[in-house]
């Protein structure tokens, strides 16, 4: 037995230099008949672009729609269900879309509107004020309540309106119209536009730790929050509107089965909160909004607005947005990654569901290295950017992964 262990250690050494030099004598022979290139030009390549820094601009938005994220996290910490991020709602006044970064539907709708300022932050009445640095300028920007407000009763038009759901406070709602009736037309009196109810609250969240929000203005109104607190105030508002524990839950189910009579109104009469029937109502309504599709590249920059088409010259094939339903990109990693990619001669993969009436065609095939000189020799995406009629090419081989919509509307542009 000794003398078999000695054998294995002394051919051992031998043996892995062995399988290298085969391994190596193999690598040498495939590229030199072009057999492995384009798995190891896209494997180099990911690396490659993967090191390109963002530029300042880049960086800033990329953390701000991080910041978005870390809203949602901290809103389904905070014990809601349904959170949704970038809606786009038609605003009739202005014949265009507005984004609205987070809705939460739960007892109430939230509707955040998302800053990751840095600096000083403080307000004069309706103007507001950032100071990056002491020794800079300070910057001046419109009234962001206000224009969150405007999102948010565009948000309860399109809930009421047109997708005809009808929440608790609509009575509430009429008598202050009626109040306000003969002040001016709808589009003379901007009050009009900024009917949200009790139940549709807008609120604006500061996320990035380093703001200093100034506690004699901005501290001082009841909308205005930090990221903790925000959630503090979601989790309160869970608590005083459907309880603290499993058993207030389940009864108020029950109690809103047994009395369909008090649909839409919590238990307290004097105050409006959705029923857990109609908080699923709005909350699929929300979720057939329109949103952006989100192309996150290699090298962390994101990129998104509406794709309007792909164009595959590998494997001779055109589509149209409409024409697909998702899309996913795969790249080869880790060491089993790199011995797939010489095999395949591919980095990765891309896999196209297309949609259809009757049943969803998959359609796969390898990702194609870049392609320097020419963009048209890429497999590519046509993207129109997000509040532009701007188009940007983007090869496929410098995205990481992609987020569709799935959104099922067409109205408003």
């Amino acid at each position: 037995m000794t003398h078999y262990v000695d054998s294995v250690l002394y051919w051992f050494p031998t043996l892995v230099l062995v399988v290298c030099m085969i391994v190596l004598i193999v690598t040498a022979v495939g590229l030199s008949l072009g057999k492995f290139w384009r798995g190891l030009s896209s494997w180099s390549w990911r690396r490659i672009f993967s090191l390109t820094r963002m530029s300042m601009r880049q960086t800033t938005f990329r953390a701000s729609m991080n910041a978005e994220e870390a809203v949602e996290t901290a809103l389904r910490k905070a014990g809601w269900k349904h959170v949704f991020l970038r809606r786009r709602v038609f605003v009739p006044r202005l014949q265009h879309n507005r984004e609205i970064d987070v809705v939460a539907v739960g007892p109430v709708v939230l509707v955040v509107e998302v800053k990751h300022w840095r600096g000083s932050v403080w307000c004069n009445g309706q103007r507001w004020f950032q100071q990056v640095h002491k020794t800079a300028r300070a910057l001046e920007f419109e009234d962001i309540r206000e224009d969150n407000v405007v999102k948010a009763a565009a948000l309860r038009r399109h809930i009421e309106n047109d997708k005809r759901v009808p929440l608790p406070d609509f009575n509430l709602l009429s008598d202050c119209l009626q109040e306000s009736e003969g002040d001016g037309t709808w589009y003379e009196d901007r009050r009009l536009h900024k009917q949200c109810g009790t139940v549709i609250i807008p609120v604006v969240v500061f996320t990035n730790p380093l703001v200093r929000l100034d506690p004699s203005t901005v501290k001082q109104k009841d909308d205005v929050f930090d990221l903790p607190g925000l959630e503090r105030y979601a989790r309160n508002l869970l608590y005083n509107t459907r309880g603290a524990s499993v058993f207030d839950y389940y009864k108020q189910r029950v109690d809103e089965f047994l009395r369909p009579i008090f649909i839409g109104r919590s238990i307290t009469p004097d105050t409006y909160c959705l029923s857990f029937f109609t908080e699923e109502k709005v909350a699929r309504v929300v979720e057939r909004m329109r949103t952006w599709d989100m192309v996150y590249l290699l090298n962390g920059r994101l990129v998104h607005g509406d794709i309007v088409s792909f164009g595959l010259p590998s494997t001779n094939r055109h589509f149209v947005r409409q024409q697909i339903s998702d899309v996913e990109i795969t790249w080869f990693d880790g060491l089993i990654g790199f011995a797939r990619t010489m095999w395949m001669n591919s980095g990765g993969m891309v896999k196209i569901t297309l949609s259809s009436p009757r049943k969803r065609k998959v359609f796969s095939f390898p990702l194609m290295p870049r392609h320097l000189k020419s963009i048209y020799k890429n497999d590519r995406l046509v993207l129109k950017l997000a509040g532009t009629t701007n188009l940007e090419e983007i090869p496929l081989a410098d995205i990481a992964t992609l987020r569709l919509s799935q959104h099922r509307e067409t109205d408003g542009s």
